[in-house]
This record gives structure tokens, sequence and C-alpha cells, in this order.
């Protein structure tokens, strides 16, 4: 149900934050739906796309030390 409420348009809510964004996607299987859209994600600078080698949609139980180090980098 978390899914099927969202309009599944997150585009303008990108352009719209004026904070600093980083994009932690999957390798393999990624659910972050990004294909088509890198180019004007990250024209600005402002948003940052990184694909992590060797994972897969588990991606925060397969690279915890570094989905740790980044959200404690936004919190730090």
């Amino acid at each position: 149900s978390n899914f099927a409420s969202h309009g599944h348009d997150p585009w303008p809510s990108f352009e719209a934050a004026d904070v600093p964004i980083r994009i932690l996607k999957a390798e393999t299987g990624s659910t972050c739906r990004s294909d088509g859209h890198e180019a004007a994600l990250t024209a600005s600078g402002r948003i940052r796309l990184e694909v992590i080698p060797g994972t897969t949609h588990f991606l925060p139980m397969e690279r915890p030390d570094l989905v740790r180090s980044t959200l404690l980098d936004l919190v730090g």
C-alpha cells in the first residue's frame, strides 16, 4: 500500500529540494529507477548518483558500512 499510494513521480521533489542529495544505487536489480534521468539529476552537481559495485537491491545489508557513513555525513 505504501507504493500504491504514491504518485510515482519523484523528479519534481528532487528539483525542489535545496539540499545536497546523494543516491546510492545497487549495481544489480536496483529499485532506484533513475534510467534516463541521470544527466538531468546530476547536471547541477547538487545531486550525486553512485552505483555501488557488487551490490543488489539489498544494498543496505550488503554494504552497511557505506550506508552508515553516508547517514552520519548527513547528520554531522
